[in-house]
């Protein structure tokens, strides 16, 4: 239980809310239908197997382990099992348990088979890709994407298909799902996200060994980094296409808009004034109506044109 797969596994099952709990340390009644599993197949299957000490040699039970005799017998090295004897041995044991221990007028094999599931919940298909597919993070620098499994690589394209994805994650770590057992297709997602991104079809495969692989495994090889090259390429720039394309569809700012004045000369203006700034203005002459009779009960201020009328970057008139 403490192996990195285990793990790994149980830590995915927690992620999705699976309560997970040991046995209390040194208190065998936490778990009593396990122990007393063990000591059905100790007893039927196990006790008249060469070599075998029962219970073990702690044990207080008195046909729990055998006489001190046979265990010195047992602990000679001629007697002694090498660990893949035991594995061959332990398998070939539990299917004979399962196939021929009788339990209820039937067999575990065919209780199982025939068991219905009252309190289960349905897993979908994302979901159960996350907690049984096998997992690796890395780093979207590529169009094409290789993993090794099973002694082999398989290589994935990624295509204009995916523009919107390769955009956003290019150059950002990702996570890849996949089952070993069936390579065809993979399955991309944000890291630390159940959300599915992608799903990406094999390309080729080939033998990892350089020894194993044939002239035709070799042009596909070439084939297929060729073929990624010229894709990143294109994606990359489809990519710059839209980013610029977005970058020149912002909105402008406030000032460089006319609310009355839409002369094409005075945006023109406006706009190499905003865009290139620290450059000489040139002075306008502006026309002003006014009324020549002065009342004298309202006092004279003294106020620069300039300023009333010019705004840097602007085509607006102060009322």
């Amino acid at each position: 239980m403490k192996s990195k797969e285990s793990v790994v596994y149980l830590s995915k099952l927690k992620k999705c809310g699976v309560l997970i709990r040991q046995h209390t340390v040194l208190n065998p009644s936490d778990k009593s239908f396990i122990e007393s599993w063990f000591g059905t197949f100790s007893q039927l299957f196990l006790k008249n197997v060469p070599g075998f000490l029962g219970d073990g040699i702690k044990s207080k039970r008195k046909d729990g382990k055998p006489n001190s005799d046979i265990i010195e017998k047992y602990r000679k090295k001629r007697e002694l099992r090498t660990k893949r004897e035991l594995d061959e041995l332990l398998r070939a044991k539990i299917i004979e348990y399962n196939s021929t221990r009788e339990y209820k007028n039937s067999t575990p094999n065919s209780l199982f088979a025939n068991s219905v599931i009252k309190n289960g919940k349905k897993v979908d298909e994302s979901l159960s890709r996350i907690i049984l597919f096998k997992e690796k993070t890395c780093e979207l620098t590529k169009a094409g994407i290789r993993l090794q499994v099973n002694n082999k690589l398989h290589e994935y394209l990624i295509y204009t298909d995916n523009i919107p994805f390769f955009h956003k994650y290019f150059n950002k770590e990702i996570t890849i799902r996949y089952n070993p057992l069936n390579m065809d297709v993979i399955y991309l997602y944000p890291t630390d996200s159940f959300f599915h991104i992608a799903t990406l079809n094999l390309h080729v495969n080939f033998p990892l060994a350089q020894v194993s692989q044939t002239e035709e495994d070799r042009n596909r090889i070439r084939d297929f980094s060729l073929k990624r090259y010229a894709m990143k390429k294109k994606l990359l720039n489809i990519s710059k296409q839209s980013e610029n394309k977005e970058n020149n569809e912002e909105a402008l700012p406030i000032e460089l808009i006319s609310e009355k004045y839409d002369s094409k000369e005075l945006v023109t203006n406006s706009v190499k004034e905003y865009l290139l700034p620290g450059g000489k203005k040139k002075k306008k002459a502006l026309k002003i109506n006014y009324n020549q009779t002065v009342d004298e009960s309202v006092p004279l201020i003294n106020l620069s044109l300039g300023k009333m009328f010019n705004l840097p970057g602007s085509n607006k008139l102060i009322n």
